[in-house]
Protein backbone atom coordinates (compact mmCIF):
# COMPACT_ATOMS: atom_id res chain seq x y z
CA UNK A 1 0.00 0.00 0.00
CA UNK A 2 2.61 2.10 1.00
CA UNK A 3 4.20 2.90 -2.59
CA UNK A 4 0.71 2.84 -4.29
CA UNK A 5 0.22 6.11 -2.44
CA UNK A 6 2.81 8.50 -3.57
CA UNK A 7 2.68 6.74 -7.13
CA UNK A 8 -0.66 7.76 -7.42
CA UNK A 9 -0.25 11.60 -6.35
CA UNK A 10 2.75 11.72 -9.00
CA UNK A 11 0.21 10.69 -11.68
CA UNK A 12 -2.92 12.32 -10.41
CA UNK A 13 -3.49 15.67 -11.74
CA UNK A 14 -3.56 18.03 -9.25
CA UNK A 15 -7.09 19.16 -8.85
CA UNK A 16 -7.97 15.02 -8.16
CA UNK A 17 -5.72 15.36 -5.81
CA UNK A 18 -7.75 15.04 -2.31
CA UNK A 19 -6.94 16.42 0.92
CA UNK A 20 -7.16 12.54 2.19
CA UNK A 21 -5.38 11.34 -0.52
CA UNK A 22 -2.89 13.68 0.10
CA UNK A 23 -2.73 13.69 4.32
CA UNK A 24 -2.25 9.96 3.57
CA UNK A 25 0.67 10.35 1.58
CA UNK A 26 2.07 12.78 3.76
CA UNK A 27 1.66 10.13 6.18
CA UNK A 28 3.33 7.59 4.36
CA UNK A 29 6.53 10.08 3.78
CA UNK A 30 8.31 9.22 1.07
CA UNK A 31 10.33 11.72 0.40
CA UNK A 32 9.85 12.01 -3.50
CA UNK A 33 6.32 13.32 -2.11
CA UNK A 34 7.88 16.80 -1.42
CA UNK A 35 8.54 17.16 -5.56
CA UNK A 36 5.42 16.48 -6.85
CA UNK A 37 2.69 17.14 -3.74
CA UNK A 38 0.59 20.22 -4.77
CA UNK A 39 1.48 23.46 -2.88
CA UNK A 40 -1.85 24.03 -1.80
CA UNK A 41 -0.95 21.09 0.74
CA UNK A 42 2.82 21.58 1.35
CA UNK A 43 2.50 23.21 4.72
CA UNK A 44 5.28 23.59 7.24
CA UNK A 45 4.01 21.03 9.22
CA UNK A 46 3.91 18.24 6.42
CA UNK A 47 6.88 18.98 5.30
CA UNK A 48 8.71 18.41 8.48
CA UNK A 49 6.77 15.28 9.04
CA UNK A 50 8.34 13.98 6.14
CA UNK A 51 11.97 15.78 7.05
CA UNK A 52 11.46 13.80 10.28
CA UNK A 53 10.55 10.32 8.89
CA UNK A 54 13.29 10.17 6.67
CA UNK A 55 16.20 11.95 8.90
CA UNK A 56 17.91 9.55 9.70
CA UNK A 57 17.22 7.03 7.15
CA UNK A 58 19.89 5.94 4.73
CA UNK A 59 18.03 5.72 1.13
CA UNK A 60 19.58 7.74 -1.89
CA UNK A 61 15.96 8.98 -2.69
CA UNK A 62 16.18 13.10 -2.54
CA UNK A 63 14.24 15.87 -3.90
CA UNK A 64 15.02 19.46 -5.81
CA UNK A 65 14.33 21.93 -2.77
CA UNK A 66 13.23 24.04 -5.32
CA UNK A 67 9.84 22.75 -5.34
CA UNK A 68 9.55 23.53 -2.35
CA UNK A 69 7.83 27.30 -1.72
CA UNK A 70 11.02 29.54 -0.10
CA UNK A 71 8.71 30.89 2.77
CA UNK A 72 9.00 27.22 3.84
CA UNK A 73 12.76 26.56 3.50
CA UNK A 74 13.52 26.73 6.82
CA UNK A 75 17.19 25.89 8.38
CA UNK A 76 16.71 22.13 9.32
CA UNK A 77 15.01 21.78 5.31
CA UNK A 78 17.48 23.69 3.69
CA UNK A 79 20.31 21.61 6.15
CA UNK A 80 18.40 18.04 5.05
CA UNK A 81 18.20 19.02 1.53
CA UNK A 82 21.91 19.86 0.53
CA UNK A 83 22.64 16.62 3.05
CA UNK A 84 20.76 14.94 0.20
CA UNK A 85 21.95 16.47 -3.07
CA UNK A 86 24.60 19.43 -3.01
CA UNK A 87 22.82 20.83 -5.99
CA UNK A 88 20.42 22.28 -3.58
CA UNK A 89 22.61 24.98 -2.25
CA UNK A 90 21.60 27.17 -4.94
CA UNK A 91 18.13 26.78 -3.89
CA UNK A 92 19.04 27.91 -0.23
CA UNK A 93 18.54 31.24 1.09
CA UNK A 94 22.13 33.29 1.50
CA UNK A 95 21.55 34.04 4.95
CA UNK A 96 20.71 30.06 5.96
CA UNK A 97 24.18 28.76 4.30
CA UNK A 98 25.83 27.27 7.18
CA UNK A 99 29.02 25.85 7.96
CA UNK A 100 27.53 22.21 8.05
CA UNK A 101 26.74 23.07 4.04
CA UNK A 102 29.82 24.37 3.53
CA UNK A 103 31.36 20.86 4.79
CA UNK A 104 29.25 19.00 2.90
CA UNK A 105 30.63 20.49 -0.36
CA UNK A 106 34.11 20.17 0.42
CA UNK A 107 32.99 16.19 1.08
CA UNK A 108 31.64 16.01 -2.12
CA UNK A 109 35.14 16.84 -4.12
CA UNK A 110 34.12 18.20 -7.64
CA UNK A 111 30.25 17.92 -7.19
CA UNK A 112 31.05 20.52 -4.47
CA UNK A 113 33.79 23.34 -5.70
CA UNK A 114 31.74 24.34 -8.55
CA UNK A 115 29.85 25.50 -5.12
CA UNK A 116 32.24 27.34 -2.97
CA UNK A 117 31.86 30.55 -4.01
CA UNK A 118 28.30 30.95 -2.73
CA UNK A 119 29.30 30.84 0.84
CA UNK A 120 30.41 33.56 3.04
CA UNK A 121 33.79 34.56 4.29
CA UNK A 122 32.76 34.67 7.69
CA UNK A 123 32.13 30.36 7.56
CA UNK A 124 35.27 29.86 6.35
CA UNK A 125 38.20 28.58 9.38
CA UNK A 126 41.53 26.85 9.24
CA UNK A 127 40.63 23.55 10.63
CA UNK A 128 37.80 23.36 7.91
CA UNK A 129 40.30 24.34 4.97
CA UNK A 130 42.84 21.72 6.02
CA UNK A 131 40.30 19.10 6.31
CA UNK A 132 39.03 20.05 2.92
CA UNK A 133 42.02 19.85 1.15
CA UNK A 134 42.76 16.09 2.78
CA UNK A 135 39.52 15.77 1.01
CA UNK A 136 39.33 16.72 -2.66
CA UNK A 137 43.40 15.86 -2.88
CA UNK A 138 42.91 11.92 -2.80
CA UNK A 139 40.43 9.95 -4.57
CA UNK A 140 40.01 5.93 -4.44
CA UNK A 141 38.92 3.93 -7.34
CA UNK A 142 38.98 0.33 -8.37
CA UNK A 143 41.01 -1.00 -11.18
CA UNK A 144 39.96 -3.73 -13.38
CA UNK A 145 42.31 -5.03 -16.19
CA UNK A 146 41.64 -7.46 -18.58
CA UNK A 147 38.03 -7.31 -17.68
CA UNK A 148 39.21 -8.33 -13.73
CA UNK A 149 39.20 -6.74 -10.39
CA UNK A 150 42.63 -5.62 -9.56
CA UNK A 151 42.02 -3.60 -6.64
CA UNK A 152 41.85 -0.30 -5.49
CA UNK A 153 44.09 2.37 -5.94
CA UNK A 154 44.59 6.29 -4.73
CA UNK A 155 45.13 9.10 -7.30
CA UNK A 156 46.46 12.53 -6.00
CA UNK A 157 45.54 15.44 -7.74
CA UNK A 158 46.64 19.10 -6.61
CA UNK A 159 44.47 21.17 -9.29
CA UNK A 160 41.49 20.67 -7.33
CA UNK A 161 43.44 22.04 -4.07
CA UNK A 162 44.51 25.20 -5.50
CA UNK A 163 40.94 25.24 -6.94
CA UNK A 164 40.11 25.09 -3.22
CA UNK A 165 42.19 27.46 -2.13
CA UNK A 166 41.20 30.01 -4.80
CA UNK A 167 37.65 30.68 -2.59
CA UNK A 168 39.56 30.63 1.06
CA UNK A 169 39.68 34.35 1.88
CA UNK A 170 43.43 35.68 2.33
CA UNK A 171 43.21 36.05 6.03
CA UNK A 172 43.15 31.97 6.41
CA UNK A 173 46.19 31.49 3.98
CA UNK A 174 48.92 32.88 6.24
CA UNK A 175 52.38 31.36 7.13
CA UNK A 176 50.94 29.05 10.21
CA UNK A 177 48.31 27.55 7.54
CA UNK A 178 50.80 26.61 5.00
CA UNK A 179 53.29 25.09 7.82
CA UNK A 180 50.47 23.20 9.33
CA UNK A 181 49.36 21.77 6.09
CA UNK A 182 52.65 19.35 6.39
CA UNK A 183 50.07 17.26 8.84
CA UNK A 184 47.67 17.15 5.53
CA UNK A 185 49.26 14.30 3.57
CA UNK A 186 50.93 16.40 0.78
CA UNK A 187 53.34 15.08 -1.57
CA UNK A 188 56.68 16.50 -1.09
CA UNK A 189 56.39 18.04 -4.76
CA UNK A 190 52.93 19.44 -4.42
CA UNK A 191 53.55 20.91 -1.78
CA UNK A 192 56.33 22.66 -2.80
CA UNK A 193 53.69 23.66 -6.12
CA UNK A 194 50.61 25.25 -3.64
CA UNK A 195 53.18 27.23 -0.97
CA UNK A 196 53.56 30.66 -2.27
CA UNK A 197 57.68 31.60 -2.19
CA UNK A 198 56.95 34.43 0.20
CA UNK A 199 56.33 31.90 2.90
CA UNK A 200 59.25 29.60 2.13
CA UNK A 201 61.38 30.62 5.19
CA UNK A 202 64.00 28.54 7.47
CA UNK A 203 60.83 26.79 9.83
CA UNK A 204 59.26 25.78 6.24
CA UNK A 205 62.42 24.38 4.50
CA UNK A 206 62.60 22.54 8.03
CA UNK A 207 59.71 20.89 7.78
CA UNK A 208 60.80 20.30 4.01
CA UNK A 209 63.76 18.75 4.73
CA UNK A 210 62.09 16.18 7.01
CA UNK A 211 59.45 15.12 4.42
CA UNK A 212 61.85 15.31 1.14
CA UNK A 213 65.63 17.03 1.53
CA UNK A 214 65.47 17.27 -2.58
CA UNK A 215 63.14 20.55 -2.17
CA UNK A 216 65.32 22.15 0.02
CA UNK A 217 67.49 24.60 -2.20
CA UNK A 218 71.44 24.92 -1.69
CA UNK A 219 70.89 28.25 0.53
CA UNK A 220 69.22 26.53 3.16
CA UNK A 221 72.05 23.90 3.61
CA UNK A 222 72.41 24.19 7.56
CA UNK A 223 73.39 22.44 10.93
CA UNK A 224 69.27 22.35 11.76
CA UNK A 225 67.98 21.84 8.17
CA UNK A 226 70.78 18.84 7.55
CA UNK A 227 69.85 17.22 11.06
CA UNK A 228 66.52 17.29 10.34
CA UNK A 229 66.65 15.50 7.22
CA UNK A 230 68.99 12.46 8.62
CA UNK A 231 66.83 12.28 11.54
CA UNK A 232 63.82 11.64 9.62
CA UNK A 233 65.97 9.45 7.25
CA UNK A 234 65.91 11.26 4.09
CA UNK A 235 69.71 11.85 4.32
CA UNK A 236 72.27 9.20 3.78
CA UNK A 237 76.13 9.11 3.65
CA UNK A 238 76.14 5.18 2.34
CA UNK A 239 75.97 5.64 -1.14
CA UNK A 240 74.00 3.15 -3.07
CA UNK A 241 72.15 2.85 -5.91
CA UNK A 242 69.19 1.19 -4.68
CA UNK A 243 68.66 3.65 -2.18
CA UNK A 244 66.04 6.20 -2.83
CA UNK A 245 67.59 8.58 -0.34
CA UNK A 246 71.01 8.15 -1.75
CA UNK A 247 72.63 11.28 -1.85
CA UNK A 248 75.24 13.58 -4.21
CA UNK A 249 78.64 14.06 -3.30
CA UNK A 250 77.90 17.96 -2.40
CA UNK A 251 75.41 16.69 0.51
CA UNK A 252 78.09 14.62 1.81
CA UNK A 253 80.44 17.47 1.17
CA UNK A 254 77.95 19.34 3.39
CA UNK A 255 77.33 16.78 6.10
CA UNK A 256 80.70 16.33 7.09
CA UNK A 257 81.38 20.16 7.17
CA UNK A 258 78.57 20.46 9.58
CA UNK A 259 79.36 17.75 11.39
CA UNK A 260 79.74 17.35 15.10
CA UNK A 261 79.61 14.49 17.77
CA UNK A 262 76.34 14.90 18.07
CA UNK A 263 75.52 14.79 14.22
CA UNK A 264 77.80 11.45 14.18
CA UNK A 265 75.89 9.83 16.99
CA UNK A 266 72.31 10.81 14.69
CA UNK A 267 73.71 9.35 12.09
CA UNK A 268 75.00 6.26 13.29
CA UNK A 269 71.70 5.97 15.17
CA UNK A 270 69.54 5.96 12.01
CA UNK A 271 72.08 4.26 9.73
CA UNK A 272 73.72 1.52 11.73
CA UNK A 273 75.85 1.13 8.78
CA UNK A 274 76.88 4.34 8.00
CA UNK A 275 79.67 4.53 10.56
CA UNK A 276 82.62 3.15 8.50
CA UNK A 277 81.64 6.30 6.08
CA UNK A 278 82.11 8.79 8.90
CA UNK A 279 85.75 10.89 8.73
CA UNK A 280 88.18 9.35 10.92
CA UNK A 281 87.93 11.22 13.94
CA UNK A 282 84.26 10.06 14.14
CA UNK A 283 85.26 6.49 14.00
CA UNK A 284 85.74 5.61 17.56
CA UNK A 285 84.73 2.76 19.63
CA UNK A 286 81.75 4.21 22.01
CA UNK A 287 80.35 5.20 18.49
CA UNK A 288 80.79 1.91 16.98
CA UNK A 289 79.48 0.19 20.27
CA UNK A 290 76.59 2.90 19.60
CA UNK A 291 75.90 1.63 15.85
CA UNK A 292 76.07 -1.81 16.57
CA UNK A 293 72.95 -0.98 19.66
CA UNK A 294 71.07 0.34 16.77
CA UNK A 295 71.83 -1.91 14.46
CA UNK A 296 68.58 -4.26 13.42
CA UNK A 297 69.99 -6.17 10.10
CA UNK A 298 73.77 -7.00 10.97
CA UNK A 299 74.55 -3.95 8.54
CA UNK A 300 78.19 -3.26 10.06
CA UNK A 301 80.89 -4.98 8.06
CA UNK A 302 83.99 -3.56 9.10
CA UNK A 303 87.28 -4.39 7.32
CA UNK A 304 91.22 -4.53 9.17
CA UNK A 305 91.32 -1.30 8.58
CA UNK A 306 89.25 -0.82 11.84
CA UNK A 307 90.69 -3.66 14.21
CA UNK A 308 92.31 -0.75 16.62
CA UNK A 309 88.49 -0.03 17.50
CA UNK A 310 87.94 -3.49 18.85
CA UNK A 311 88.39 -3.09 22.51
CA UNK A 312 86.54 -5.51 24.96
CA UNK A 313 83.48 -3.80 24.85
CA UNK A 314 83.04 -3.59 21.51
CA UNK A 315 83.53 -7.17 21.18
CA UNK A 316 80.94 -7.97 23.93
CA UNK A 317 78.68 -5.58 21.77
CA UNK A 318 79.19 -7.92 18.89
CA UNK A 319 78.78 -11.09 20.66
CA UNK A 320 75.71 -9.93 22.79
CA UNK A 321 74.38 -8.86 19.57
CA UNK A 322 74.60 -12.13 18.28
CA UNK A 323 75.73 -11.21 14.72
CA UNK A 324 78.41 -11.63 12.41
CA UNK A 325 81.67 -10.92 14.07
CA UNK A 326 84.76 -9.41 12.96
CA UNK A 327 87.82 -11.24 13.87
CA UNK A 328 88.71 -10.56 17.77
CA UNK A 329 92.13 -9.42 19.00
CA UNK A 330 93.78 -12.29 20.72
CA UNK A 331 94.21 -10.60 24.12
CA UNK A 332 90.43 -10.34 24.58
CA UNK A 333 90.05 -14.36 24.81
CA UNK A 334 90.25 -14.85 28.40
CA UNK A 335 88.51 -17.47 30.52
CA UNK A 336 86.37 -14.03 31.34
CA UNK A 337 85.62 -13.46 28.13
CA UNK A 338 84.49 -17.12 27.34
CA UNK A 339 82.30 -17.27 30.20
CA UNK A 340 80.36 -14.08 28.26
CA UNK A 341 80.28 -14.92 25.18
CA UNK A 342 78.40 -18.27 26.56
CA UNK A 343 75.69 -16.13 28.69
CA UNK A 344 75.14 -13.64 25.68
CA UNK A 345 76.30 -15.10 22.58
CA UNK A 346 73.43 -17.69 22.49
CA UNK A 347 73.96 -17.70 18.17
CA UNK A 348 77.83 -18.89 18.35
CA UNK A 349 78.84 -16.71 15.98
CA UNK A 350 82.09 -16.23 17.76
CA UNK A 351 83.05 -19.85 18.65
CA UNK A 352 85.02 -20.64 15.57
CA UNK A 353 87.59 -17.99 15.97
CA UNK A 354 88.03 -19.02 19.99
CA UNK A 355 91.18 -20.54 20.18
CA UNK A 356 90.47 -23.96 20.06
CA UNK A 357 93.18 -24.85 23.56
CA UNK A 358 90.04 -23.04 25.11
CA UNK A 359 87.22 -25.34 23.64
CA UNK A 360 85.83 -27.43 26.50
CA UNK A 361 83.35 -30.31 26.68
CA UNK A 362 80.56 -28.32 28.25
CA UNK A 363 81.09 -25.59 26.02
CA UNK A 364 81.38 -28.14 22.82
CA UNK A 365 78.19 -29.76 23.94
CA UNK A 366 76.29 -26.81 23.96
CA UNK A 367 77.53 -25.21 20.79
CA UNK A 368 76.34 -28.47 19.31
CA UNK A 369 73.26 -28.54 20.83
CA UNK A 370 72.27 -25.19 18.94
CA UNK A 371 73.41 -26.92 15.67
CA UNK A 372 76.12 -28.67 14.04
CA UNK A 373 77.41 -26.24 11.47
CA UNK A 374 80.44 -25.42 14.11
CA UNK A 375 81.12 -29.06 13.88
CA UNK A 376 84.40 -28.90 11.70
CA UNK A 377 85.90 -26.53 14.40
CA UNK A 378 85.30 -28.66 17.39
CA UNK A 379 88.14 -30.60 18.68
CA UNK A 380 87.33 -34.24 17.93
CA UNK A 381 88.28 -35.05 21.69
CA UNK A 382 85.72 -33.00 23.01
CA UNK A 383 82.43 -34.52 21.00
CA UNK A 384 80.21 -36.57 22.67
CA UNK A 385 79.30 -39.95 21.60
CA UNK A 386 75.53 -38.58 22.17
CA UNK A 387 76.39 -36.20 19.82
CA UNK A 388 78.02 -37.67 16.98
CA UNK A 389 75.10 -39.93 16.74
CA UNK A 390 72.79 -37.34 16.28
CA UNK A 391 74.70 -35.15 14.01
CA UNK A 392 75.78 -38.30 12.23
CA UNK A 393 71.94 -39.08 11.31
CA UNK A 394 70.53 -35.29 11.18
CA UNK A 395 73.17 -33.95 8.06
CA UNK A 396 75.02 -36.12 5.83
CA UNK A 397 77.97 -33.16 5.77
CA UNK A 398 78.44 -33.69 9.29
CA UNK A 399 79.93 -37.05 8.91
CA UNK A 400 83.46 -36.44 7.83
CA UNK A 401 84.11 -34.49 11.20
CA UNK A 402 82.53 -37.44 13.63
CA UNK A 403 85.49 -38.70 15.39
CA UNK A 404 86.31 -42.43 13.64
CA UNK A 405 87.04 -43.85 17.06
CA UNK A 406 83.01 -43.79 17.48
CA UNK A 407 82.66 -45.77 14.40
CA UNK A 408 84.98 -48.31 14.72
CA UNK A 409 83.84 -48.95 18.23
CA UNK A 410 80.25 -48.98 17.01
CA UNK A 411 81.20 -51.74 13.95
CA UNK A 412 83.13 -53.67 17.19
CA UNK A 413 80.30 -54.10 18.65
CA UNK A 414 77.31 -54.53 16.70
CA UNK A 415 78.98 -56.70 13.91
CA UNK A 416 77.02 -53.52 11.41
CA UNK A 417 77.99 -51.32 8.75
CA UNK A 418 79.00 -47.74 9.36
CA UNK A 419 75.78 -46.64 8.29
CA UNK A 420 73.55 -47.80 11.25
CA UNK A 421 75.72 -45.75 13.25
CA UNK A 422 73.21 -43.93 15.81
CA UNK A 423 70.27 -45.26 14.26
CA UNK A 424 69.06 -47.52 17.71
CA UNK A 425 65.52 -48.13 18.12
CA UNK A 426 63.31 -50.61 19.84
CA UNK A 427 62.32 -54.09 18.67
CA UNK A 428 58.56 -52.41 18.54
CA UNK A 429 59.91 -49.20 17.07
CA UNK A 430 61.89 -51.22 13.73
CA UNK A 431 59.34 -53.53 14.13
CA UNK A 432 56.25 -50.75 12.95
CA UNK A 433 57.95 -48.70 11.22
CA UNK A 434 60.68 -50.28 9.50
CA UNK A 435 63.19 -47.32 8.82
CA UNK A 436 66.23 -48.06 6.95
CA UNK A 437 69.14 -48.14 8.65
CA UNK A 438 67.78 -48.34 11.92
CA UNK A 439 68.48 -51.54 14.21
CA UNK A 440 67.69 -52.72 17.74
CA UNK A 441 69.28 -55.15 20.04
CA UNK A 442 68.04 -58.38 21.32
CA UNK A 443 69.78 -59.88 24.08
CA UNK A 444 73.11 -60.60 21.98
CA UNK A 445 71.77 -60.03 18.48
CA UNK A 446 71.36 -56.66 16.82
CA UNK A 447 68.67 -56.74 14.02
CA UNK A 448 69.04 -53.79 11.27
CA UNK A 449 67.25 -52.71 8.19
CA UNK A 450 68.39 -50.87 5.06
CA UNK A 451 68.12 -50.91 1.66
CA UNK A 452 69.81 -52.09 -1.51
CA UNK A 453 69.08 -51.02 -5.27
CA UNK A 454 67.41 -53.53 -7.54
CA UNK A 455 66.66 -54.20 -10.95
CA UNK A 456 65.56 -51.44 -13.04
CA UNK A 457 66.92 -48.55 -10.25
CA UNK A 458 64.11 -50.10 -7.74
CA UNK A 459 65.12 -50.31 -3.84
CA UNK A 460 63.95 -53.05 -1.71
CA UNK A 461 64.70 -53.67 1.96
CA UNK A 462 67.04 -56.06 3.47
CA UNK A 463 67.06 -57.24 6.82
CA UNK A 464 70.76 -57.74 8.44
CA UNK A 465 71.10 -60.00 11.77
CA UNK A 466 74.30 -60.05 13.94
CA UNK A 467 75.31 -61.64 17.15
CA UNK A 468 78.20 -61.84 19.06
CA UNK A 469 79.78 -65.20 19.70
CA UNK A 470 82.17 -66.94 21.53
CA UNK A 471 86.10 -66.46 20.34
CA UNK A 472 85.08 -63.57 17.88
CA UNK A 473 86.43 -60.04 18.06
CA UNK A 474 83.00 -58.65 16.94
CA UNK A 475 79.32 -60.05 16.28
CA UNK A 476 79.35 -62.04 13.07
CA UNK A 477 76.65 -61.65 10.30
CA UNK A 478 73.96 -64.20 10.35
CA UNK A 479 71.60 -63.55 7.81
CA UNK A 480 70.66 -60.99 5.50
CA UNK A 481 67.77 -61.96 3.48
CA UNK A 482 65.02 -59.49 1.30
CA UNK A 483 61.75 -58.70 3.20
CA UNK A 484 59.31 -59.87 1.15
CA UNK A 485 55.75 -58.40 2.76
CA UNK A 486 54.81 -57.03 5.85
CA UNK A 487 52.42 -59.15 7.37
CA UNK A 488 51.44 -59.34 10.90
CA UNK A 489 54.90 -61.48 12.16
CA UNK A 490 56.67 -60.79 9.22
CA UNK A 491 59.75 -60.06 11.66
CA UNK A 492 59.32 -62.99 13.92
CA UNK A 493 59.23 -65.72 11.03
CA UNK A 494 62.06 -63.58 8.94
CA UNK A 495 64.21 -64.26 12.04
CA UNK A 496 62.75 -68.11 12.75
CA UNK A 497 63.21 -68.90 9.16
CA UNK A 498 66.79 -68.15 9.01
CA UNK A 499 68.25 -68.29 12.00
CA UNK A 500 69.35 -71.63 12.86
CA UNK A 501 69.71 -71.67 16.52
CA UNK A 502 65.67 -70.17 16.94
CA UNK A 503 63.09 -72.85 17.87
CA UNK A 504 60.23 -72.15 17.98
CA UNK A 505 58.64 -71.99 21.30
CA UNK A 506 55.92 -74.46 23.14
CA UNK A 507 53.84 -72.22 25.47
CA UNK A 508 51.20 -73.64 28.52
CA UNK A 509 47.49 -73.42 27.53
CA UNK A 510 46.99 -70.90 30.14
CA UNK A 511 49.45 -68.23 28.75
CA UNK A 512 48.13 -68.65 25.50
CA UNK A 513 46.19 -65.52 25.95
CA UNK A 514 49.02 -63.56 27.07
CA UNK A 515 51.39 -64.85 24.07
CA UNK A 516 52.05 -61.61 21.44
CA UNK A 517 52.09 -64.59 18.93
CA UNK A 518 53.06 -67.49 18.26
CA UNK A 519 57.18 -66.61 18.26
CA UNK A 520 57.16 -65.77 22.02
CA UNK A 521 57.77 -67.51 25.34
CA UNK A 522 55.65 -66.21 27.93
CA UNK A 523 56.21 -65.97 31.71
CA UNK A 524 54.48 -64.98 34.77
CA UNK A 525 56.78 -61.86 35.82
CA UNK A 526 54.53 -60.56 38.71
CA UNK A 527 51.63 -58.78 39.99
CA UNK A 528 49.62 -55.18 40.54
CA UNK A 529 46.83 -54.99 42.47
CA UNK A 530 46.56 -59.00 42.00
CA UNK A 531 46.84 -58.64 38.34
CA UNK A 532 48.97 -61.04 37.03
CA UNK A 533 51.78 -59.93 34.34
CA UNK A 534 53.66 -61.82 31.72
CA UNK A 535 56.78 -61.09 29.91
CA UNK A 536 56.79 -62.18 26.05
CA UNK A 537 60.57 -62.95 24.79
CA UNK A 538 62.18 -63.07 21.72
CA UNK A 539 66.09 -63.96 21.77
CA UNK A 540 66.16 -64.43 25.39
CA UNK A 541 64.83 -60.51 25.46
CA UNK A 542 61.87 -59.09 26.90
CA UNK A 543 59.92 -57.69 24.45
CA UNK A 544 56.12 -57.13 25.56
CA UNK A 545 54.23 -57.12 29.00
CA UNK A 546 50.45 -58.82 29.12
CA UNK A 547 47.89 -58.40 31.60
CA UNK A 548 44.26 -59.48 31.68
CA UNK A 549 42.08 -56.21 32.80
CA UNK A 550 38.33 -55.94 32.65
CA UNK A 551 38.42 -54.21 29.36
CA UNK A 552 40.56 -57.13 27.92
CA UNK A 553 44.12 -58.26 27.75
CA UNK A 554 46.66 -55.14 27.89
CA UNK A 555 49.87 -54.86 26.17
CA UNK A 556 52.70 -52.50 26.82
CA UNK A 557 56.07 -52.21 25.78
CA UNK A 558 57.55 -51.78 29.25
CA UNK A 559 57.02 -53.30 32.77
CA UNK A 560 56.02 -49.73 34.55
CA UNK A 561 53.84 -48.31 31.54
CA UNK A 562 51.22 -51.81 32.44
CA UNK A 563 51.68 -51.40 36.16
CA UNK A 564 50.53 -48.18 35.46
CA UNK A 565 47.93 -49.13 33.38
CA UNK A 566 46.72 -51.49 35.55
CA UNK A 567 46.25 -49.68 38.67
CA UNK A 568 44.38 -46.53 36.70
CA UNK A 569 42.08 -49.38 35.47
CA UNK A 570 41.75 -50.51 39.41
CA UNK A 571 40.82 -46.76 40.33
CA UNK A 572 38.31 -45.68 37.36
CA UNK A 573 36.76 -49.41 38.09
CA UNK A 574 36.37 -47.92 42.05
CA UNK A 575 35.13 -44.30 40.66
CA UNK A 576 32.49 -46.65 38.80
CA UNK A 577 31.45 -48.68 41.40
CA UNK A 578 30.93 -45.59 44.01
Amino acid sequence: MGKEIYTAVANLPEHLVTPEIAQAAIEEGNLKLLDCLPHRYLTEEAVMSIINRNEKSYCWDSFRLSNIPEPLRSGQLCEFAVKKDTDNILHVPENLRSLAMLEKMLERKDAGLKYLHLFRPSLWNAELVRKGISSVYTRTYDSYRSGRYGGSQTAYDIKRVQILLSFVPIAILNRRFYLDLFSVGLKAEDMDAVVPNRYKHKEYYMRMAGTDFKFVPSSHYDYDTITEAISHDKLSICQSQYDRNGIMEKHKETIFRLIDDKMANLIVSKEPRAFKYLPGTFQTSARLIKALEADERDNIRLGKDFKHLLTEEVCKTYVRKNIETPEFPESVWTPEFVEYCMAHGTSFRWFAQMPKQMQTREIVYKVLEYGGHHLSEVRPELISLEQAQRLYRKNEYYREYIPQRFIAEFRNETGLEEAFFGGEVSFSHLREFRENNTYCKLGNTYIGIRSELGIRYNTYQVLVVTRRIPQTFRPVTLFECPIGTFHTTWLEKLIADNDASFVKPSVPKEFKPYQFNGYYTVEKVGEEDGVAIYANELLEERVFYTAQLETGVKMKHSLSELRNEIRSSRVAGKEKAA
